[in-house]
């Protein structure tokens, strides 16, 4: 049978104790910083995905806008060659937006409050 002094028995027990709570808060802590960390890299990720997300549709935005512009400049450019009196195309002109503009003959052709306004008219 084994025996230990009482006092000697009640020491090393406390010290156990003391030794076990602090390990359990120091492992709680660790899991509350881990825990921590993961919801931050969480709310992380969930924020790039949002912000690609608004990307995306900001990029399919001007790409849809630049296909647009370039398809207006082919209509424009075919209907100012359609319309131009001497066979040739008319001028086309970008303003600072970027909007193009027939100038020429073409536009002399087809505005109304230019007709009969011409180099040889008197009014």
């Amino acid at each position: 049978m084994f025996t230990m002094d009482a006092e000697r028995l009640f020491s090393a027990v406390v010290r156990q104790y003391l030794w076990s709570s602090v390990y359990r808060a120091a492992a709680t802590s660790l899991a509350s910083e881990h825990a921590s960390r993961l919801a931050s890299m969480q709310a992380a990720v969930r924020n790039i995905e949002e912000h690609l997300e608004e990307l995306r549709g900001e990029f399919r935005h001007l790409r849809q806008a630049t296909i647009t512009e370039e398809m207006l400049d082919i209509v424009t450019g075919f209907e100012a060659s359609r319309s131009a009196p001497s066979g040739g195309p008319g001028l086309i002109r970008r303003d600072e937006a970027g909007a193009g503009a027939v100038v020429g003959p073409a536009l002399r052709a087809s505005a109304s409050p230019a007709r009969g306004r011409g180099r040889g008219s008197s009014s």
